[in-house]
């Protein structure tokens, strides 16, 4: 029987981190469409391909340079992916509770819509 043991891993995160919130989760959503942001997306899509040429048709001559590609290729298809699902959630919908004086100002908008057709439909 093989035990395989793994080391706790630590991470130092930077001592002040901006978190997403609701407000800037818009700005996000926002960014789809932005020039700007277009181009620095279409720049790591360059910037891949690059790399997997440089893999696919140059000779190395160390395995190092092989798995710095490799990785380059990696981080930049990670962050595509991130990116993309950040920029392209959608938000979901949310019920929201109506007070009392809501909900009786939208039975008088009701009652007060003449409505055109058959008359059994309500």
């Amino acid at each position: 029987m093989i035990r395989l043991f793994a080391k706790p891993l630590v991470v130092e995160l930077p001592a002040e981190r901006k978190k997403i919130t609701p407000e800037s989760e818009g700005t996000i959503l926002n960014l789809h469409g932005n020039p700007g942001f277009d181009a620095l997306m279409d720049r790591l899509r360059v910037q891949k391909s690059v790399l997997e040429a440089t893999l696919k048709n140059e000779r190395h001559q160390d395995i190092r340079v092989v798995d710095h590609l490799q990785s380059g290729i990696y981080w930049i298809s990670y962050l595509e992916k991130y990116v993309d699902r950040l920029v392209h959630k959608r938000l979901t919908a949310r019920a929201i509770e109506m007070e009392p004086a809501e909900t009786d100002l939208v039975a008088q908008i009701q009652s007060a819509i003449e409505r055109i057709g058959p008359q059994d439909r309500k």
